[in-house]
């Protein structure tokens, strides 16, 4: 098929479909030295049609099976976002043989194992390099580059909001609402913020990133998933008053018999390099048993790095077409009937040291009783200070923990937190230390 054109249809056409279309268009001869048939877009669907894009009018259209029914279409770029029709478009599609190409975490995390059935049984192709950390290469890196290796543990500052904030926070000791605000204005927050805040973005991604890492499915909510908007300039002058930064983490690391998947707020060394990503940039840092200690950088999101990696997802389905290669390599890097389908650990047995704040009353004894039911739950106490002096008003009380089982914190805080001099409910920070 050298030389023959490979015609694309697009599903969306927001900030990073009009990159994509940028992309392509722009760099047609730099590309052509890379591949020998063209690759263009014939059909775009929006739901706007009257809208402004800077695009040739003629390609678009408002429904998406006659994008996807077009026999001349062999490749699919799913960009609908949270549009309902994208999971039934990419059914549709990979029932059809077409290769799809996809920036649809959500969709990816969820049905990863349906639609890799449907792509294997069609004799087509799911790639998904953009759903996590935007121009960050970090899948193909994970499928391809890292392929002699188990990776043992990954470390991802993989949501871009979150970062942004933190980094505020800490250079401006600002509270959290103000510095969301501020973001929201900025347009690097949602309206609605909750995805990005509370974690549930990075347990996406997270999910992904295991299964490539592991081989093992694990269904979202089965990850522990904590977001950051109880973090406190306290909390952050505290982490660095013991040589901490805060950051929030997806997690994901082999053990003996089991694996943890989690995302919560971490405290880290100012020595480890991912305490030095600031703003809205993306990090994965990860261990492999032959590559060793490696991490990666960029941007994790926005229209040109997204459109980056849904680029080289076209690029690579393009070279198959052209060569007539069978599929190369399945989506997650594994056979899809090897993928085990399983839950990561428990919380509860996850063994770390922590950070605790609590807020009481300064009242005489108050230390005493606390240290003494930490004591009872077999919890050691690294250190330990007290923010303020003020007889009879709430003041913070901060403890850093030596390792400590999490069911023995819970357990602990559950009776601490029933105390009368407790003024609000006690928060927590894991730390990573290796």
């Amino acid at each position: 098929m050298s030389g023959q054109t490979t015609y694309i249809g697009m599903l969306g056409c927001g900030t990073v479909g009009q990159s994509v279309y940028q992309i392509l268009n722009g760099n047609r001869d730099f590309f052509l030295r890379k591949m020998e048939s063209d690759i263009r877009i014939k059909s775009i669907c929006v739901r706007d049609l009257k809208k402004d894009r800077g695009i040739d009018a003629k390609l678009f259209t408002t429904d998406y099976k006659q994008v996807i029914c077009d026999p001349e279409i062999t490749i699919v770029v799913e960009l609908m976002g949270d549009c309902p029709d994208a999971l039934d478009a990419i059914r549709l599609a990979l029932s059809r043989g077409n290769s799809v190409v996809t920036a649809n975490k959500a969709i990816v995390a969820r049905h990863a194992l349906e639609l890799f059935k449907l792509a294997e049984e069609n004799n087509c192709e799911l790639l998904f390099e953009a759903s996590v950390a935007g121009g960050i290469p970090i899948l193909r890196s994970i499928r391809e580059g890292l392929a002699a290796n188990h990776i043992q543990s990954l470390y991802g500052i993989i949501n871009g909001t979150s970062n942004y904030i933190l980094t505020k926070m800490t250079k401006e000791n600002a509270e959290f609402d103000d510095v969301l605000s501020e973001a929201q204005k900025l347009g690097y927050a949602e309206a609605d913020p909750a995805s990005d805040i509370e974690g549930e973005d990075a347990a996406y991604k997270l999910s992904i990133l295991a299964m490539l890492c592991h081989g093992k499915y694990i269904k979202v909510e089965d990850i522990f998933c904590k977001g950051i908007s109880y973090i406190k300039p306290l909390d952050i002058k505290m982490a660095a008053r013991f040589g901490y930064v805060i950051k929030l983490l997806g997690i994901s690391k082999l053990q003996k018999d089991s694996f943890e998947a989690r995302v919560h707020p971490t405290m880290i060394p100012t020595s480890n390099p991912l305490a030095h990503v600031h703003g809205a940039f993306n990090a994965i840092q990860y261990h492999a048993d032959y590559a060793g200690e490696g991490m990666l950088y960029g941007l994790g999101a926005g229209g040109h790095p997204t459109a980056s990696a849904v680029v080289s997802d076209l690029v690579e389905l393009n070279r198959n077409i052209q060569s007539e290669n069978e599929i190369n390599l399945a989506p997650s890097g594994f056979l899809p009937k090897t993928l085990e389908v399983t839950k990561p650990s428990d919380i509860l047995k996850l063994k770390t040291c922590y950070y605790i704040r609590f807020s009481v009353l300064d009242r005489p004894n108050v230390l005493a009783k606390i240290t003494a039911i930490l004591g009872k739950n077999k919890i050691s106490i690294q250190n330990l200070y007290q923010h303020g002096e003020k007889e009879d008003e709430a003041i913070p009380l901060i403890v850093f923990t030596h390792l400590t089982l999490e069911n023995d914190i819970r357990l602990a805080l559950k009776e601490i937190d029933d105390m009368d001099f407790i003024t609000q409910m006690t928060k927590i920070i894991r730390i990573e230390d290796d």
